[in-house]
C-alpha cells in the first residue's frame, strides 16, 4: 500500500509541476495535454485502490463484533 501512495504522490507532484508551466505559460494547452497523458487516469485508479483498500465494510467485521 505504500508503494500506491508513494507512486500517488509523484504523480499528482508531475500533475501540479505540469499544470504551473501551463499556468504560467511556459507550456502551450497541446503541450500540456501531451505532456499529462494519463496521469488523470492512474490518479484515479490509485485514489481508487487506496480507498478500497482503507475502507472496512460490514461484510468484513465478525458478527460477534456487531
Amino acid at each position: 500500500m505504500q508503494a500506491k501512495q508513494t507512486k500517488l504522490k509523484d504523480l499528482e507532484d508531475k500533475k501540479d509541476a505540469l499544470l504551473m508551466q501551463l499556468k504560467s505559460g511556459q507550456l502551450t494547452l497541446d503541450q500540456y495535454k501531451s505532456a499529462i497523458g494519463n496521469i488523470p487516469t492512474q490518479i484515479k485508479k490509485l485514489r481508487a485502490d487506496i480507498d478500497k483498500a482503507t475502507s472496512v465494510s460490514f461484510d468484513d467485521l465478525d458478527d460477534e463484533v456487531i
